[in-house]
């Protein structure tokens, strides 16, 4: 488990980056933002390298994003999410997951239905607060914070409906495979979640 200061700062930058590049006016590009909700899922894992296990859980999804489409049928797009629900080991744990993360999406270039895929990397933090158990599955008494800092990969895709000239609407799913960020190069998994979400926009 790591502070998550350093994994955010790294990522961050990217965010902001894509972000001022989206508001700069350069021909041909057509620059978006948007809303986004929905809902997560993770499966039960248990880590044999640490000795972690973790419980199956449900979340709820939330962010928005800025987005720009460089040429043709490709875009790049900076999003800020975070996911709160009920990943920890007991009835009473409470988890949040917040993260920043960058991502190329191939949409087709006209259509009121339009059918995109996307890919990115992020990072982020996680934070879980137990009331019954440690990580490693024992009983400890009174509540505890842990705090992972976070790297991943996602993937996903969807179509995007052309509600209006500007105004768009954009189910999608994806999945993003999580992992703990350590500076000793370690790699442990974490609960990689599959999530169905929404995005509401607006393309200028």
């Amino acid at each position: 488990m790591r502070n998550v200061t350093d994994s955010t700062l790294r990522v961050r930058p990217l965010a902001l980056s894509l972000l001022i590049l989206a508001a700069t006016p350069v021909h041909a590009q057509r620059v978006e933002v948007y809303g986004l909700g929905g809902y997560s899922r993770t499966l039960s894992l248990h880590d044999s390298l640490s000795g972690s296990s973790w419980q199956a859980g449900n979340w709820g999804l939330y962010g928005g994003g800025a987005g720009v489409r460089l040429v043709d049928i490709l875009g790049l797009e900076g999003e800020f999410a975070q996911e709160r629900g009920s990943g920890g080991f007991g009835p009473g744990d409470r988890s949040v997951y917040t993260s920043f993360s960058l991502n190329a999406k191939l949409e087709a270039r006209s259509g009121r239905v339009r059918p995109y895929a996307l890919a990115g990397v992020g990072g982020g933090s996680l934070g879980i607060h137990s009331t019954t158990r440690n990580r490693y599955g024992y009983d400890s008494p009174g509540a505890r914070n842990y705090h992972y800092a976070v790297w991943f990969a996602q993937f996903g895709g969807g179509v995007a409906v052309q509600l209006s000239g500007h105004l768009f609407l954009r189910p999608q799913i994806r999945y993003q495979n999580r992992h703990e960020f350590t500076i000793f190069g370690s790699d442990h998994k974490l609960q990689s979640p599959v999530s169905v979400c929404v995005a509401l926009g607006y393309r200028f």
